[in-house]
């Protein structure tokens, strides 16, 4: 496979690949999430928190910080006013509006088009790091939510965090506002959440709030259909 073939591929195309290269695995989850009001909304319904959420937005325009480490950030003697912001930060999805099992032989953008059609509006599909093996045990697809804005020295730093955390390579996305991967090498259960916790250690670089979010729920998820509102769909920029 030479490093243009998958340029401009596609997540399902990508997810694709994996499955080609890892003929033990039986089939993956996709699922929809439930519809959640965004954090500015269920924080604008705070009077007295209004001030350390536009402190936190200022933060976030003029260093890029993911929102949720801005508007924390901004907490920082505040008193008890922070306290409704910091319950809203605990908020974890409710379970996914729907969840499917695609069998491997079945995965291809066409068999795939319907389901993302059938995605409500304003909504996302979402593919499962968690992967259902021939044998009846489970392994990962190394998955890995960037926050670092989109331009060719952020894919760069990108490319390379990303080999430092999965050595044997993967692919690059390009998500719209920052990138994705995704490792071509399975990886054990046990060691889901060590990867985890090293992408961890290179926040805000890697979504802080992503990977707390994939280790409450024992996988990670990264979306395969375009962006709501607009033509935006995961793409290869770059294969390791």
């Amino acid at each position: 496979m030479s490093n243009s073939s998958r340029i401009g591929a596609t997540a399902i195309d990508v997810v694709g690949t994996l499955l080609d290269l890892h003929p033990e695995i039986d089939s993956l989850a996709l699922f929809e999430p439930a519809a959640a009001p965004l954090a500015q909304e269920r924080l604008d319904q705070v009077e007295r928190s209004k001030n350390i959420i536009e402190s936190g937005l200022s933060i976030r325009r003029d260093f890029a910080l993911p929102f949720w480490d801005s508007v924390l950030l901004s907490c920082f003697g505040t008193g008890l006013d922070a306290f409704p912001i910091i319950e809203n930060a605990l908020f974890h999805n409710s379970p996914p509006r729907r969840q499917f099992w695609v069998a491997s032989k079945d995965w291809s953008a066409n068999h795939l088009a319907r389901f993302v059609q059938e995605v409500a509006l304003g909504q996302i599909l979402v593919v499962s790091s968690r992967v259902r093996l021939r044998d009846e045990s489970y392994r990962h697809i190394p998955m890995v939510d960037f926050h670092c804005p989109v331009g060719k020295a952020n894919q760069e730093m990108s490319a390379r965090v990303a080999k430092l955390l999965h050595p044997t390579g993967g692919y690059l996305l390009d998500s719209g506002q920052s990138y994705h991967f995704y490792g071509r090498s399975l990886i054990p259960e046990a060691e889901f959440t060590p990867f985890l916790g090293h992408a961890l250690l290179l926040s805000p670089i890697i979504d802080r709030a992503w990977i707390a979010h994939q280790l409450i729920e024992g996988a990670c998820g990264l979306r395969i259909s375009r962006k709501p509102d607009t033509s935006i769909i995961p793409s290869v920029v770059q294969e390791l």
